[in-house]
Formats: structure tokens, sequence, C-alpha cells
């Protein structure tokens, strides 16, 4: 029994030691490894800023032997071969990084692009859904937002790409592939719902104010008051359809007619007092027979429900500059340019204002605002004109800014 204990303690006085070796060199081991890793990545980051993606592959394939799971090396790959167009070896690698770490949000939108080039747009579009939200890379958000619309329109998925489209025309105002696909969207969404009216509700009020606002882009104003007529008669309180058929009214040419038009906003003032529109509508027909006291009326009762209503800020800062009251024009003239800075109206008054109290700087900055909105403008009528289409909206009076 002793010479067993004795031998177990001696097995025992070995085995430690050897435990302890072994710990060592595993530790040694994953040491070296670590510090080949390390030097891999540091070699690829320096390729990669250097512009030289065939020597940054290389590196990262090596960190990838070292660590399968690595994921940073995975999705750094992935990327390379994505800027390479090389989407069959970027979707391995994205992927493999997606399943090792998820959430990597740059990497899944990649691979959500990756996916669609190949045609597999099943998995494209989880993918990209998860992704596009978490974007701060804009060319990628406006890359992965034009494949998430390409992939709803197979759909017909209209509200998604609605919702995906204006947040990329927020952050891209500007882009014209943006702005078309916005044309193509909305015109579908209107052809959409117009056609469910004409189907599901043939005599509906909705439909005629639909076909009014569609005969007026046309130009057709005499059958565009027709319609909004019958609208009128279908729904005699329903909010808005006095002004809407008012607007369509003011303007001159056939079909057109001031003193109906007035009538209409008298009508939708007396349905509610607190029309803006209406309000500030009276005051310029006021204003152009005239009548200043009861123009400056209206406009001063619609600003005071509105204060940051452009046209109301803009009628009653004319009637001051008509006072030689130049600095309460200022002030809502500003007011005005800060919620509209397209308008052209607005830059001509302020130009005013700025001669009458002097400051002769100030006046040529606003002028040259002016000219320059009011051509813009101009150049928007002619293409409309070209087109056959007009503004669904009453045109601006003012002769004074027409004459310069």
């Amino acid at each position: 029994m002793r010479k067993t204990s004795i031998a177990l303690r001696l097995v025992s006085s070995l085995l430690v030691p050897a435990a302890l070796l072994c710990v060592h060199v595993a530790a040694s081991a994953q040491y070296e490894i670590d510090k080949q890793v390390s030097e891999h990545k540091k070699n690829a980051k320096q390729y990669m800023m250097s512009r030289e993606p065939e020597k940054a592959a290389a590196e990262l394939k090596a960190v990838i032997e070292l660590d399968p799971a690595d994921f940073e090396a995975h999705g750094n790959l992935g990327f390379l071969y994505y800027m390479q167009n090389d989407c069959a070896n970027a979707v391995i690698e994205l992927r493999r990084a997606a399943e090792i770490q998820p959430a990597m949000w740059r990497e899944q939108a990649m691979l959500g692009i990756c996916e669609d080039r190949l045609g597999d747009q099943e998995k494209a579009r989880p993918d990209l859904e998860a992704a596009f939200p978490h974007l701060d890379d804009t060319m990628l958000a406006r890359q992965a937002g034009l494949t998430l619309l390409h992939l709803y329109s197979h759909k017909e998925d209209l509200p998604k790409s609605a919702a995906v489209l204006a947040e990329l025309s927020e952050k891209n105002p500007k882009d014209p592939q943006l702005n078309y696909s916005a044309y193509q969207l909305y015109t579908a969404l209107l052809g959409e719902a117009v056609t469910r009216l004409s189907v599901n509700n043939p005599d509906s009020m909705e439909l005629h104010r639909v076909m009014a606002h569609e005969a007026i882009r046309y130009g057709d104003r005499i059958s565009a008051v027709a319609h909004m007529r019958a609208a009128i008669k279908l729904n005699p309180t329903m909010p808005g359809l006095h002004v809407e058929l008012a607007n369509m009214l003011i303007s001159g040419g056939p079909g057109g007619d001031k003193a109906e038009a007035e009538k209409e906003y008298r009508l939708a003032l007396d349905a509610n007092p607190r029309e803006v529109i209406a309000l500030y509508r009276l005051g310029d027909l006021a204003a152009g027979r005239g009548e200043t006291q009861t123009a400056m009326d209206y406009y001063s009762k619609a600003v005071q429900l509105s204060p940051d209503e452009p046209q109301a800020n803009i009628g009653l800062a004319k009637i001051y500059l008509s006072k030689q009251q130049p600095e309460t024009a200022v002030v809502l003239l500003e007011n005005a340019i800060k919620r509209d800075p397209t308008n052209e109206i607005a830059h001509f008054r302020l130009s005013e204002a700025y001669r009458q109290l002097g400051r002769a700087d100030e006046m040529k900055q606003q002028f040259d605002e002016f000219q320059k909105y009011k051509a813009l403008k101009d150049q928007q009528r002619k293409l409309y004109g070209g087109l056959k289409l007009h503004r669904d909206e009453p045109d601006e009076i003012d002769a004074d800014a027409e004459k310069k």
C-alpha cells in the first residue's frame, strides 16, 4: 500500500509540470498566431489605403487561414470583392461575416446588393431591409436604397418604395436618378389611386376632385371647374373644396372668373373663419382693386392665424411698403423667404424694402435673387407649356414684379 502511494505521488509530480508545459506551449502558439494575424491585418490596411486590392486581399486571406472566425477579415475581403464587382466571391465572404457577427450593417448592405445582382432577390430583400435604416455611408445607402426600390418595383410594393425614396431624397435632393425614380413612383401611385376610385367609387366626390386637379394640370380649366362643382354638389361641406375651386377660378384665361372665385373664398370663410388661404387670396383680390385697408385686414388676419405662411406675409409686406413702412415689411419678407427661399416675389419686395431704407448693397443682392428665381420659374413654365402641363396652383399676382 505504501509503495502504491509513493508511486502515485511520483506520477503526480511528473504530470503537473507536463500540463504546465502544454499550457505554455499552447499559449506560445496562440501568441504567435495572434502576432501573425495582427501583422497581416496591418499590412492589409496599408494596402487598402494605397489602393492595392490584390495585395490587401492576399493579406486578408492569410488572416482567415490563421483565424477562420475573424469576421472583420471576412467583411473586408468581401468589401474588396464588392468594389471589384466580383459579387460571387463577395457574397461568400460577406455572408460568412454576417453569420459570425450579426448587425454588421455595411457588410449586410453590400451582401444584399450583390445577392440582387446575382439574381437572388429572395435573400437580397431581407438583407437590405435590415441594413438600410442603419447606414451612415451616403453612397452605400444610396445604392442600397436604389436596389430596394428595384426589388419593390418587381412586387409592385408602392408604399414601401415611397418610404425608401423619401429617406433617400431627403439626403440627396438634387440627385437626378432619385428624382426620376420619384416621378416614376408617384405617377404609379397616382394611376393606382385613380384606377381604384374609378372602379370602386365611380360617382364619388373624391373622383371628381381628382379629375379636376388632373384637368387643371393639362390646362383644361373648364373641365376642372366642372368637376370641382360636381364634387361640391356631392359634398358641399367637405373642407377645402371651395378653396380649391376658387384657386382654379382666380387665374385668367378660359374658365377663369375672379368674381366667382371671390364668392367661393367667402363661402370657404363662412364654413371656416380660420381658412388662411381664403383670407390671403381675398386680400390679393382687394389689393388688386385698390382697397388697401380691406386687403390689410385680410392679410393681417391670415398672418395672425398662420405666422409662417409665405403668401400672407408677402401680401401684408406689400401693403406696408405702399405706406412707406419698410422696417415692418422687412420682417415679414425675411420670414417669407425663410419658409420659401425660392419665392421670387418675396425677394423682389425685399429689394424694394431695402431701397426705401437706403441699403443699396442689400437691395442689389435681393434683386439678383429675384432675377435668378424668376428666370428659373420662367424656365419651368416653358417646360410645362411644352409638355402641355400646368402647375396645379394659381399664378401669383404681382404686376410690378412681372414688369422687371
